[in-house]
């Protein structure tokens, strides 16, 4: 990134806000490592609160991904009051109804052990297909995209899901997802409703208090929106 910068800066001079992920001596910012974490944090808190009439703290939640984004979702969830009651990567997964210790789980992936060896937990199933499943009120995926199609969509069990990662929800999965948010069958047999929140949008969201989002989706928010609830985010 400190090339990019540097060459970009040669043919169109000082450009400090080019590119991110510079280091710190040369523009970078501090406390980016965390910022994709804390920003999920927010759209939790703003999110539950509007959408959802919830808070952060005392909600369970559990997280798809446990490298810089998810670990640092965990980790900032948890500070907030949260309940993360599992977890995934690439490799395994780990469960706990009543919260895992993050902080302490941080420092088990940061020497090498997997997360099903971690013994403040148990070991569940990592695939997609059942991890995704898996009851809690928030379901966060935080790995990598396309892990919501039509066929996990239709089996989430969180009352809410914060798309953390890059396209984490295909067309197909957001399709069911609305449906099922509508009191529709989609997927096969009535299914409690399903919010959908992308977490690329809160900085805009909160910066214009969602007005342009009311703007453009009033006529279907308004019928899906619980009663006494001010959207702020909305599902996509």
């Amino acid at each position: 990134m400190a090339w990019i910068f540097d060459e970009y800066s040669k043919y169109k001079g000082f450009s400090p806000a080019v590119v991110t992920g510079k280091p710190l001596h040369l523009h970078g910012s501090l406390g980016r490592e965390q910022a994709g974490g804390r920003g999920v944090l927010f759209a939790a808190r703003e999110f539950l609160r509007d959408a959802l009439c919830a808070r952060v703290q005392g909600s369970s939640f559990v997280i798809q991904g446990f490298g810089k984004l998810g670990a640092s979702a965990a980790r900032h969830l948890h500070d907030a009051g949260g309940k993360v009651v599992a977890v995934a990567d690439a490799r395994s997964a780990v469960h706990n109804e009543r919260g895992l210790d993050v902080p302490a789980l941080q420092a088990h992936a940061a020497r090498g052990g997997m997360l099903s060896d971690f013994e403040g937990g148990g070991a569940v199933m990592a695939d997609p297909v059942s991890f995704l499943s898996m009851p809690c009120d928030v379901l966060i995926p935080a790995a990598i995209g396309g892990v919501l199609t039509a066929g996990t969509a239709a089996k989430v069990q969180a009352r809410a899901v914060i798309e953390a990662a890059n396209a984490a929800c295909t067309p197909e999965g957001d399709a069911v997802v609305r449906a099922r948010r509508a009191g529709g069958k989609e997927g096969g047999g009535r299914s409690p409703a399903v919010w959908l929140c992308s977490a690329v949008c809160v900085l805009c969201c909160v910066l214009c208090g969602g007005r342009a989002c009311a703007l453009a989706l009033a006529p279907s928010f308004a019928q899906t929106t619980p009663r006494g609830a001010a959207p702020l985010l909305l599902p996509r």
